[in-house]
């Protein structure tokens, strides 16, 4: 049955929650919302600096549009490499210098691997990080 208002879930630092090697409370829910979700009207967005850490064969297949920021790890750049279908040496080079506010976009929502530049959030930010001052006191930053 489905539903009539699709849902997303978004889940951050999902190497946590659906990891490569063991396993947690979490995985075999994320696995099967992964493999049967869309036929439900249910979305899957999976974040982790580390895709070699998440759950390959079940979770991070299912992902058929990926977003990759920077990333130096050689493992992870194996992983690219292996995901990506049509990503050639320069595009795989380009994951590893890419600045800050860039992105490569690959899978079925471009037809080649797509450079993007990610805009300036239009929310406000609702956390803050402490910083320390020359003499040791805390500020907000």
């Amino acid at each position: 049955m489905r539903r009539d208002k699709p849902i997303f879930i978004v889940v951050e630092e999902a190497h946590n929650y659906a990891p490569s090697v063991g396993s947690s409370l979490s995985t075999s829910t994320l696995i099967k919302i992964a493999r049967e979700g869309r036929k439900f009207g249910v979305g899957l967005c999976i974040i982790s600096q580390r895709p070699s850490k998440v759950h390959p064969p079940d979770v991070l297949s299912q992902c058929l549009t990926q977003v990759f920021k920077r990333i130096i790890n050689p493992v992870d750049l194996r992983y690219v490499r292996n995901v990506v279908e049509f990503i050639s040496d320069e595009d795989l080079w380009e994951v590893r210098v890419l600045n800050e506010d860039d992105a490569l976009v690959t899978g079925l929502a471009v037809p080649m691997p797509l450079p993007v530049k990610v805009r300036d959030r239009l929310t406000e930010h609702g956390g803050v990080t402490p910083t320390l001052t020359p003499r040791g006191d805390i500020t907000k930053m």
